[in-house]
């Protein structure tokens, strides 16, 4: 089989999150241009490890206008433009006995049924009232300045319009030490009649908030009311970004600094696979040797593994999960690793490996799958070099 025919030079025709039922992985060359390591979030606000309110509603100009109350840059917090900042969830221990605090493990209890299956762990940015607020505290709320008086019944919500992501997204208010029977559901992603949430002016959730599975989510909110002569009145719908696990986004002014996917793809060069010998791999999280090492929630890792045959090789790898980015990996003496939890729902893994322009430039199809109920080792090695 020709392995080098014209994959390099054909770019995708969709987005990469359109492709995840082909699970494609490409592996591509780099022009010398391109920098090493650069998310799509890369430039922007980044809230993380703090208490975070976003969406909030504000009132500006007679309508609705949804910001991130935060405090980036430890300076205080601050409002930025919801589009312009991206809600980190990565991993997050207790600081006092360091219990993790990014991942929900399901118990057989009938009022998280909604979550998942019993066994199942979620990704989580957790409620957390006291103590650390790592890996991130968000919930949503609204300015004590909203003129409720100009609204039908004073009534005014935050709507979810749509997320665009590898798994599902939850927002709920849960205490384990209150009992199951504390548990109120907020907003959902998927979950009919849960994507409207009543506020009220001042408020904010101090909500819990899980995902089904690690990458990135576009989730599109919009706050409305009716005004008292009968019109509606809403804020334009806003974007906010959560990137679930993956290393954090390199903090900016809310600018994207990164070179899109496509722009990459279609700087490569053309390659030879059969000398290349590019392996992605998953399998079980192999604890530290050093005991002192280990974490809380290290038994729930996968550990995703890329190696090539050229021992000297350096580039980047990038992975996404059902389509979805995940992260960025500086690929070293031929090898990178990513250890994250995948969650407990089957997953398409796919990368983009970009090279530096003296190593060999190649495309391939790679399919890597985690199925749920636990992780079975895997391997996947080139297959084939046709594109979509």
């Amino acid at each position: 089989m020709n392995t080098h025919l014209r994959t390099q030079r054909r770019a995708p025709g969709k987005p990469l999150a359109r492709l995840s039922v082909a699970a494609l992985i490409i592996l591509t060359g780099l022009a010398p241009s391109i920098t090493a390591h650069a998310g799509p979030d890369d430039g922007r606000i980044i809230t993380t490890k703090g208490h975070v309110d976003a969406p909030k509603a504000y009132w500006e100009n007679g309508t609705f206008v949804l910001k991130n109350e935060s405090n980036p840059y430890k300076t205080g917090a601050d409002l930025y433009d919801l589009d312009k900042t991206v809600n980190w969830v990565g991993k997050g221990w207790d600081g006092r006995n360091g219990a993790s605090q990014y991942t929900l493990t399901l118990p057989n209890s009938p009022s998280l049924g909604f979550l998942g299956e019993p066994g199942q762990t979620l990704y989580m940015a957790p409620t957390l009232t006291w103590g650390n607020h790592d890996p991130i505290w968000a919930g949503l709320g609204a300015s004590v300045k909203i003129p409720t008086e100009q609204f039908r019944d004073g009534v005014f919500a935050t709507d979810i319009l749509s997320v665009d992501g590898p798994g599902r997204m939850e927002l709920f208010r849960y205490n384990p030490d209150d009992g199951p029977a504390q548990i109120n559901r907020i907003l959902s992603s998927t979950s009919t009649g849960w994507h409207s949430w009543l506020l009220s002016k001042g408020s904010h959730t101090h909500n819990t908030t899980t995902f089904t599975r690690p990458g990135r989510y576009e989730v599109t909110y919009r706050t409305v009311a009716r005004g008292t002569d009968g019109r509606i009145i809403q804020s334009a719908p806003q974007k906010l970004v959560w990137q679930v696990g993956g290393n954090k986004p390199i903090l900016g002014d809310g600018t994207p600094t990164a070179v899109p996917t496509e722009e990459r793809y279609n700087a490569a060069n053309v390659g030879n696979l059969d000398t290349a010998k590019y392996v992605l791999s998953v399998a079980p999280h192999t604890p530290d040797p050093d005991p002192a090492k280990r974490r809380d929630a290290d038994d729930k890792l996968s550990d995703i593994t890329f190696t090539a045959g050229d021992k000297n090789l350096k580039g980047k790898l990038t992975l996404y999960n059902n389509g979805y980015f995940l992260t960025d990996l500086d690929v070293t003496n031929g090898t990178a690793t990513w250890s994250e939890m995948m969650g407990g729902e089957s997953s398409h893994l796919q990368a983009v490996f970009t090279l530096k322009a003296t190593a060999v430039h190649a495309g391939s199809r790679i399919n890597s799958r985690m199925s749920p109920g636990g992780l079975r080792a895997c391997t996947v090695t080139t297959a084939t070099a046709n594109g979509p």
